[in-house]
């Protein structure tokens, strides 16, 4: 399929400022993680996944800073049922 860039929207974080409700989930340094629509996004992934290689790609240098992390270890999760 070649190299490309897809943007999956669905996996934005709506509490990338931190300004997350208690209750909601937290990053590594306490920011809030709500995505924009988890399951659709996730499922946009995994099927991905079934066709080439996937990298997570975010503002945040640092993956423990950011929700890629809690995305990555949901794909993982899913992928173990």
């Amino acid at each position: 399929m070649g190299e490309c860039y897809l943007w999956v929207r669905e996996l934005g974080n709506e509490d990338y400022q931190g300004a997350a409700p208690p209750g909601v989930r937290r990053d590594a340094r306490g920011a809030g993680v709500r995505l924009v629509d988890e399951e659709a996004g996730l499922a946009k992934v995994r099927e991905m996944l079934e066709r080439q290689a996937v990298i997570l790609l975010c503002f945040e240098a640092d993956e423990r800073e950011c929700h890629r992390g809690y995305v990555r270890s949901q794909l993982r999760q899913a992928a173990a049922l």
